[in-house]
């Protein structure tokens, strides 16, 4: 375990951005609540503008992006505050949500006065930083609509309760986990708040025995590899007989809307957050192994980051050191990043010397690209049908759809559940969490769309045209083009960098062009094959690239290494396009009949080969 960055107010969730930065939201310096006038029905004194997002690089420097966020003390100081809890990073833009700990139960409001006018709502600002503004305010809607009824408030709990804690980006807009109401919400484009779950009652122990039915408090969201949202739950809140310890009673649920949320994790403790790692492995973070009722004195019982692994046993992979935990996000290589004495100022704290940070964690097990580390690929077909294998899965398809033109192209989404198909007009269509951010669809175009590659966050993508013309969208970045030269043949196929610093295009004789940080590490531009290039794969590193011929031939370059091909074997059908697995240990070919070739490492998960198709299948990805 590192310490990335220290002297932080209180941080709690955080999510890694387009950059590789991380944005952590922190909630405040925790003196609201020393002011006098901060008592019971003064609620006005009891807040300050000291919530912010902060931008942390890699290396530790950190940054305030956006500034003067409410942040709410208990009345007679001391304590954890309530502010900005959560974070997400979408379409160049921060997202924020903000706590609230009361609310007027007829109305919904906030009861902070001026200073608390952002309480309990979703604001988004500028990447770049800037003053936050409300899109949707989540008091209003308890009030209106109590979707919980207030079911298992303990005494002198209000039965119309919100305290937003956490979000994600979810289907468009976004999901929001309202800790005091029991539920998951959803905000739409627009605004428009409506209620994707309530969260079941829990039974759990009361000290000198008996149970107490318990809300469950939802803290944490994710998107799980399924397109599914998953919410986590904190647990031991409210009863007639007290608060119950949590201890191994807590769950991870998954949800789909208009059906009740199922178990898919259990024997959990007082849960602070959740994510996937890029092996679809759902991560949990847990504040305190020894629940709400920890009886240690000092410094609590540690937190821990707990593994939940495909047959659903739990590898628990940092405990020591973790000191009330309350944020989690995963990066791209593997590394956990967690905000860690959460509940700590910069200064001023109750343990002299301490003070909020943000550590990172290797997972000694690290994953790879989503889902390919359990096995898995994906086709296309030029009517948009598409065909999932292993543990890459379907979110939907254009197969039924009246197309313009034919599809050409797949891309699975390099962080996240999701893909997108591309047709020759370059229409894109976006699956589970990919996103569209534009397309030449309407466009007059010189010649036909042949490819799209990803940015390495998810958050855009490169279409490339037969003329090597590129067309850039979302957070992906215009590097250059062949699409003014004279080409001896087509483009066939574009890959970019890991960091999306540039990409490749390669023609049908093999001839590679390098663009932005893509080195150039060889083709077969200049020599006799006997078919022609139809693809390109790069290599993890971006240090090498595989070129795939339509008869299987494989010609590798840089740091990739020859496993393999079909080069001398007789096909059915002629090969598309390939992939190379995570590790750089194999690849896959996937030929127009959706038959699978793998080598190395690659491991078969099935094949279109023995189906009747529609349509031949055009891509892998």
């Amino acid at each position: 375990m590192q310490v990335v960055a220290s002297g932080l107010n209180q941080p709690h969730k955080l999510t890694i951005g387009p950059d590789g930065d991380l944005y952590v939201a922190e909630v405040g310096d925790a003196v609201a609540g020393s002011d006098p006038g901060c008592v019971a029905g003064t609620e006005a004194a009891c807040v300050n503008n000291s919530g912010t997002i902060d931008r942390i690089t890699p290396q530790g420097a950190v940054t305030h992006v956006v500034t003067g966020l409410p942040s709410i003390g208990n009345p007679g100081g001391g304590g954890s505050s309530a502010g900005v809890a959560g974070v997400q990073v979408v379409n160049g833009k921060i997202y924020g949500i903000i706590q609230n700990s009361n609310i007027d139960s007829t109305t919904g409001d906030q009861t902070y006065g001026p200073n608390g006018a952002l309480l309990g709502d979703l604001v988004s600002a500028p990447l770049s930083g800037g003053t936050a503004t409300s899109l949707a305010s989540f008091g209003p809607y308890e009030a209106a609509n109590n979707p919980d009824k207030g079911a298992g408030a303990g005494p002198g709990d209000p039965a119309i309760d919100s305290d937003p804690y956490d979000v994600v980006a979810y289907d468009g807009g976004f999901a929001v986990a309202d800790a005091a109401a029991n539920d998951v919400l959803f905000v739409n484009a627009a605004g428009q708040i409506s209620t994707l779950a309530v969260l079941p009652l829990i039974n759990e122990p009361v000290s000198g025995g008996g149970t107490v039915t318990a809300q469950p408090v939802p803290t944490s969201l994710a998107v799980g590899p399924d397109g599914a949202l998953y919410v986590g739950e904190l647990g031991g809140v409210g009863g007639a007989t007290g608060n119950g310890n949590d201890v191994g009673d807590v769950s991870v649920y998954r949800i789909v809307p208009g059906q009740a949320p199922t178990v898919y994790a259990s024997g959990l403790t007082m849960i602070g957050d959740i994510a996937f790692d890029q092996a679809g492995r759902l991560l949990v973070l847990e504040i305190d192994t020894a629940g709400l009722l920890d009886p240690s004195t000092g410094l609590p019982s540690p937190g821990a980051i707990i593994r939940i692994n495909a047959d659903g046993s739990q590898t628990t992979l940092a405990s020591a050191g973790l000191e009330f935990p309350l944020g989690m996000a995963v990066a791209k290589d593997g590394s956990i990043y967690a905000s860690n004495f959460g509940i700590l100022p910069a200064s001023g704290g109750p343990i002299p010397g301490l003070s909020g940070e943000v550590v990172r964690i290797s997972d000694p097990t690290p994953a790879g690209q989503l889902g390919a580390n359990l096995g898995g690929y994906r086709l296309a077909a030029s009517d948009g049908g598409v065909f999932t294998y292993g543990a890459f899965g379907f979110y939907g398809s254009a197969g039924g759809t009246k197309l313009n033109k034919p599809v050409v192209g797949v891309a699975s989404n390099p962080v996240g559940p999701g893909y997108w198909l591309v047709a020759s007009d370059g229409g894109v269509f976006s699956y589970g969490t990919s996103n569209f951010y534009g397309s030449t669809g309407g466009t007059n175009l010189n010649k036909p769309i042949v490819g799209l590659a990803p940015t390495p966050d998810g958050r855009g993508y490169w279409l490339v045209a037969a003329d090597g013309g590129v067309f850039s969208y979302g957070d992906a970045t215009f590097h250059g083009s062949t699409g003014s030269l004279k080409l001896n043949q087509p483009i066939v196929g574009i890959a970019a960098t890991p960091d999306g610093g540039g990409y490749w295009l390669v023609a049908a004789d093999g001839g590679v062009f390098s663009f932005g940080d893509a080195a150039f590490h060889g083709s077969t531009g200049g020599i006799h094959i006997n078919k022609p290039i139809v693809g390109i794969s790069a290599t993890p590193s971006g240090n090498g690239y595989d070129l795939i011929a339509s008869d299987g031939g494989v010609f590798a370059y840089g740091d990739a290494s020859f496993h393999g091909s079909t080069g001398g074997t007789h096909l059915n059908a002629p090969v598309v396009g390939g992939q190379i697995t995570p590790d750089n240990g194999g690849y896959f070919l996937a030929a127009s009949d959706g038959g699978i070739f793998g080598f190395g490492d690659a491991q078969f998960a099935g094949s279109a080969g023995s189906l009747k198709l529609n349509s031949p299948v055009v891509g892998i990805g």
